[in-house]
């Protein structure tokens, strides 16, 4: 069970779950009916790319609370904002890392299904963790987090 802190956005269903739910989901469709995605020579390293640059966007952005001193868990309390790094491109560099890895594991399988489900994914993550955070961000730190909104999209 998740220890919330009362002090945070209340996100009860870990974004990390969603990926797997979905992907699970996307590669049960592909073993009942595949369908390619893309030419299979591409797979491997496409895959490993979306991959890549999802785990170094979710990385780096995790690294970047750390040093701030902060949560990155969105059941936890944020004590600070960060600015730096990935973003100043994107406030959800965490959440589109998850969304790259989904691709990548698409091209690695090869599946369709996989590509497909990232978009209940997408819904998902923006409707609710983002939503929910951007609340408590604006509650919490007002017109600095205001201000960010309107610098920096949402997703990219």
């Amino acid at each position: 069970m998740l220890n919330i802190d009362q002090d945070s956005p209340q996100i009860r269903i870990p974004p990390p779950l969603a990926l797997l739910l979905c992907t699970l989901i996307g590669l049960g469709l592909h073993w009942i009916h595949p369908l390619s995605v893309i030419p299979s020579s591409w797979c491997l390293i496409a895959g490993g790319v979306f991959i890549g640059l999802g785990f170094a966007l979710i990385i780096t952005s995790i690294r970047l609370f750390k040093q701030a001193g902060t949560n990155h868990i969105p059941w936890k309390t944020s004590s600070k904002l960060v600015f730096g790094g990935f973003y100043r491109l994107t406030r959800n560099p965490i959440y589109l890392g998850f969304v790259l890895i989904g691709l990548g594991i698409a091209f690695e399988v090869n599946s369709l299904w996989i590509v497909l489900m990232m978009i209940p994914l997408i819904v998902f993550l923006d409707r609710y963790p983002i939503r929910k955070e951007e609340i408590y961000l604006e509650q919490k730190f007002g017109d600095e987090y205001r201000a960010y909104k309107k610098q920096v999209r949402r997703w990219i």
